[in-house]
């Protein structure tokens, strides 16, 4: 095992929990009881909450801007403001956007889509030539470059702004912080405005951590030498955690690392402002293909896929031949509580992970082969089908299945509801059973959107895609219980009322699905 540090918490702030949320009221006024919070969407009418918390209020055609509605009477009431430039219908009502550029070339995806704690939606990703974003415009500055937006409850645009220089500069994930704001993280190569503060790689592209509030304004910047930031959650309290790897010497908050291997996993834990709590590295004898960190009831667990041997200071693990799935669970100061390999001498990956209420785990990814969760055989069909599994907290599988036909499909978010349902995002050819039925794609890969309960039964199945190509990237769940998907797509693809029609090579989309 590399090195492990715990350094003492520094200037940890106080956040508001997830428990403060604003209800999702009816479209109608209302008034909300003791506590109510106040919120903000598109339209004019007062939020109607439940007896203890103040609710959002309707949306209405065309959008509000710069509107602040106060929840129902009181005391304890807080404040949210958000500009929307053109969110319709009612808060917790249906919508779908899309960003796109205006040429032909011009390619954009989404690293993540997530709900914030007024219902709004914070959107990271990156671009090629240019990007729509509302009515805002955004031009690459030479390469890659990311985007950070934030949509109001009703999908308006409140913000967008652009990261990047003549290099490539990437999001690779964002989560949601109790503030209403949210963390993003990823790679940067350049001088690189970061909403204020410039940061500059030193030769090459390094890794940055950057919080936001819900204005865009930002909270701070925090860059790491030789390094790629890969995936990011929010513990309990508001404390950051993120994920990535580097080579080389560098350094996490102050705190200098030097890579054991050909390439390290880091993990680190920061405070609300940017200060180191733990930190830790593990070598690696091949880069990792895939990691992903998630965070919940007190559980931190990192998941991805490996190749070799590495050891998280539970004895080693091998892979069988190519890349195998990894789950490995820490504890608050990043000690290793378990860690476990799943695979054969083809390839799986687990690509994305989220807690449940009682600390378990639930993943997701893609396989061929065989693969083994501990007793539970999964075997593909021919190419890569889906995954899902669930792993308590002492490392024990509680269930694990496949679906999928011999075209290849690819499991890739995963988010769990307020009443622990798992719901997996990803994009699929051919045909897709999770057990509540076979949905079918039109043509090419299609996104899709499987729902199980807690113990693995499948509830519903959902595709949305026509010609070309279309793929769920990642999935969030609002107060009001509905779900936010976040993806990328050419040709079109329709949600509901709503056809989107990509203008580039590539465009992305966000779509709320009403509960």
């Amino acid at each position: 095992m590399g090195p492990f540090t715990t350094a003492r918490r520094l200037s940890l702030a106080t956040l508001a929990t997830l428990a403060t949320l604003a209800g999702c009221g009816p479209e109608s006024s209302g008034s909300g009881g003791s506590g109510g919070a106040t919120a903000t969407t598109s339209g004019t009418s007062s939020g109607g909450g439940t007896a203890s918390t103040g609710g959002q209020g309707g949306g209405g055609t065309g959008g509000a801007t710069s509107t602040t509605m106060t929840g129902g009477g009181g005391t304890g009431g807080g404040t949210t403001t958000t500009t929307d430039t053109g969110g319709s219908g009612p808060a917790c009502g249906a919508f779908a956007r899309r960003y796109g550029g205006a040429q032909a070339t011009d390619a954009d995806a989404i690293a993540g889509a997530v709900v914030d704690t007024s219902g709004g939606v914070f959107v990271a990703g990156e671009f090629s030539g240019s990007v729509a974003i509302g009515p805002q415009q955004l031009a690459s500055a030479g390469g890659q470059d990311a985007f950070v937006a934030r949509l109001s409850a009703g999908g308006g645009v409140a913000w967008a702004k652009r990261l990047g220089a003549n290099y490539d500069d990437r999001v690779k994930g964002i989560a949601a912080t109790p503030d209403g704001g949210a963390v993003i993280v990823g790679a940067f190569d350049g001088v690189v405005d970061f909403f204020g503060e410039t940061l500059t790689s030193i030769a090459g592209p390094d890794a940055f951590v950057a919080r936001v509030d819900p204005a865009g304004a930002l909270v701070f910047a925090l860059q790491i030498e030789n390094a790629d930031a890969r995936s990011v959650a929010i513990a309990e309290g508001g404390d950051i955690l993120v994920a990535g790897d580097f080579t080389g010497s560098s350094a996490i908050a102050g705190l200098p690392i030097t890579a054991e291997g050909a390439v390290d996993l880091f993990v680190a834990r920061l405070t609300p402002d940017g200060g180191l709590v733990a930190a830790r590295h593990v070598a690696f004898a091949v880069k990792p293909g895939v990691i992903a960190i998630g965070a919940g009831a007190g559980r931190t667990y990192v998941a991805g896929s490996f190749q070799g041997a590495v050891d998280f200071g539970a004895g080693p693990l091998v892979s069988a031949g190519s890349k195998d799935a990894l789950l490995v669970e820490l504890d608050d100061a990043l000690a290793t509580v378990f860690a476990k390999r799943f695979g054969d001498d083809s390839t799986q990956e687990a690509r994305a992970i989220a807690v449940l209420s009682d600390g378990s785990a639930a993943l997701t990814g893609s396989f061929k082969s065989v693969l083994d969760f501990d007793g539970t055989v999964l075997t593909a069909d021919t190419l890569d089908d889906v995954f899902v599994a669930r792993v308590d907290d002492a490392g024990a599988v509680v269930f694990a299945k496949r679906f999928g036909d011999a075209a290849a499909q690819i499991g890739r978010a995963v988010a769990v509801d307020a009443n622990d349902e798992i719901l997996v995002g990803g994009g699929f050819q051919g045909a897709i059973d999770p057990g509540s039925g076979a949905v079918t794609s039109v043509a090419g890969e299609d996104a899709f959107l499987a729902r199980f309960d807690s113990a693995g039964v499948a509830i519903e199945a959902l595709r949305w895609g026509e010609a070309a190509d279309q793929r769920v990237r990642s999935v969030s769940v609002d107060p009001c219980g509905a779900v936010v998907l976040g993806g990328d797509f050419d040709g079109a693809i329709t949600f509901g009322a709503d056809t989107l029609d990509a203008s580039g090579a590539l465009d992305a989309f966000v779509a709320r699905l009403a509960p």
